[in-house]
């Protein structure tokens, strides 16, 4: 069978499959740090039609909340900045702070 596009149609896509990533048995360049997920292209627009929405969605595992700043004068100094772990050129450094003593 031929497939014919309408000139007008506008791209379809698929339901978003499940987010994958943040495992450790799943670690992306070795990192571990982002899940992702992905959706098909069902339909492909036709040549006036609305072009097709992006088709992944990346979001970091780890969520990092924000000290109050009730908790700011029972915390220590900075400490150093950690090692950049760049990998497949992208990469991020961490530094804490400790409670203090």
């Amino acid at each position: 069978p031929k497939l014919e596009v309408c000139p007008e149609a506008d791209c379809v896509v698929g339901d978003w499959k499940p987010w994958e990533g943040c495992g450790a048995q799943s670690q992306a360049c070795g990192s571990g740090l982002t899940s992702s997920r992905y959706r098909a292209v069902v339909a492909p627009p036709g040549i006036r039609g609305h072009l097709c929405p992006h088709l992944v969605e990346v979001q970091s595992c780890f969520v990092v909340a924000p000290c109050s700043p009730e908790c700011g004068p029972l915390l220590g100094d900075w400490e150093d900045w950690g090692a950049c772990s760049a990998m497949c050129d992208v990469g991020q450094r961490w530094r804490r702070r400790r409670p203090a003593m």
